[in-house]
């Protein structure tokens, strides 16, 4: 067997994966610089085999559908060339991960701009584009876009760039004009210096997203939100994941803004730090059914005035947090169906099976509700346990209920059919009773064991 088809297999056994390709594994990327974006690796060597197995290959129109591309060089050139030749008139998902720097040479930009060359002979055939590059060859594409502008396919775009100023705003807006575009992912700094656009009916979700991850704290203005969120009337699902500059905190805090109000939005992502009470405090999303928040302190009470305030009735909730207690109290997400508590300190398992008890546990019983979660159907508690000892029996006898393995007292209306559970160690009883509820049609319990 060639050593190249061998070397694939490797990488399609060893590289790490949650489900989705990592277009950013540097072992892939060193050994496949062209391949798939779907398939964790390229078709080529398959189709090398024998006539059987290229027959088959070249047939198969998934494993041409898409392309991922790292820093090429002039020998990968008639690699990309076959591959267009393969995808002919079929949509195209596409995928650029060059930065600009010391190691893009020279040399390498006659490379790039043929593979620019090489991909445009299809570009009204692309759907999605991702794009995780700097200003040279973000420049490069975005003239090529312009072109075909009025003829375009994509439907998703997602940028991540270092670019910032003018050029960057020229960007968003020229983004806003692709007429099939639906879904934009904008991760780059200086956000806020993008000017607000035109109302636009087109786009359903939008994902604006620091470049190093939330942690950078050189991002948005308040007033970029007000002035950009209104408007996409038919978003339907929005992820902020972006920090406020520190030296403007105070000033956010104080500034009243007019409200934001998202009336299709479906599905709300917000990670944005300690700003997260004041921008609460500006939304309203009358059909949210599906929240994943972040936090740093307790902002229940503000998340729920969000809630209260937004009229809708949620579905699905995730907190990350470094506590839970004060969640428990609110009376606006009773009506979830899918719980997921990931927990961003040291943790006590026990002080959350107390507060799922069903009925909850005497003495911890908080508000006024008859019972926690009613209609609960799927349940995660992942963290870093806080202590080795914890109480099982207290643990399975909740799963009991919660599962409707034992019908004791107050039970909630619906069944779990799906929970994941940190434990602070894998005790002797656990194994067989995942086991039990597992036999069981339809449930699914795993227990992790956290570090």
């Amino acid at each position: 067997m060639p050593d190249e088809i061998l070397t694939e297999i490797f990488l399609f056994t060893t590289v790490p994966s949650n489900g989705e390709p990592d277009p950013f594994n540097a072992e892939l990327a060193s050994k496949i610089p062209i391949h798939s974006l779907q398939v964790m690796g390229s078709p080529f060597p398959l189709s090398q085999v024998c006539r059987l197995w290229r027959a088959i290959v070249l047939g198969t129109k998934a494993m041409w559908r898409s392309i991922a591309i790292y820093g090429p060089n002039t020998s990968h050139l008639r690699r990309v060339e076959l591959w267009m030749e393969r995808v002919r008139d079929h949509n195209l998902d596409v995928g650029l991960y060059i930065y600009d720097g010391p190691r893009l040479l020279t040399t390498n930009h006659e490379a790039i701009e043929a593979v620019v060359e090489l991909l445009c002979r299809r570009i009204t055939t692309w759907q999605t584009l991702e794009l995780h590059t700097g200003k040279y060859v973000t420049d490069i594409l975005v003239n090529r876009l312009k072109e075909s502008v009025t003829s375009s396919a994509l439907r998703k775009v997602t940028l991540k760039t270092k670019m910032a100023g003018p050029r960057a705003d020229f960007i968003w807006k020229f983004l806003h004009d692709i007429r099939s575009l639906e879904t934009l992912v904008w991760k780059g700094p200086h956000i806020y210096q993008a000017t607000a656009v035109p109302t636009n009916t087109r786009i359903r979700a939008l994902e604006l997203a620091s470049f190093d991850g939330p942690e950078r704290q050189d991002f948005v203005i308040p007033s970029f939100f007000a002035d950009t969120l209104s408007a996409y009337p038919n978003l339907e699902e929005l992820r902020i994941e972006v920090r406020f500059p520190w030296n403007m905190i105070s000033a956010i805090k104080n500034h009243a803004f007019n409200p934001i109000v998202l009336p299709k939005v479906r599905r709300l992502t917000l990670n944005v730090g300690s700003c997260l009470s004041h921008l609460s405090k500006q939304l309203s999303a009358p059909a949210l059914h599906t929240l994943d928040v972040t936090t740093t302190s307790d902002d229940s009470k503000n998340v729920e005035q969000f809630l209260s305030r937004s009229g809708c009735t949620l579905k699905q909730l995730t907190v990350r947090s470094t506590r839970f207690d004060k969640w428990f109290e609110l009376d606006a997400i009773q009506s979830v169906e899918a719980l997921n508590l990931y927990e961003r300190a040291d943790f006590n398992l026990d002080d959350l099976v107390r507060f799922l008890s069903c009925p909850p546990a005497a003495g911890k019983r908080m508000g006024s509700l008859q019972h926690y979660f009613p209609n609960l159907r799927s349940l995660t508690i992942v963290g870093h346990n806080r202590t080795r000892s914890f109480d099982a029996k207290a643990l399975l006898l909740m799963l009991d209920r919660r599962f409707g393995m034992v019908p004791l007292g107050l039970e909630p209306k619906a069944k779990l059919s799906k929970a994941v559970i940190s434990v602070p160690e894998m005790t002797d009883v656990l194994p067989s009773y995942k086991q039990t509820i597992n036999d069981k049609p339809n449930l699914q319990l795993t227990f992790t064991v956290s570090g």
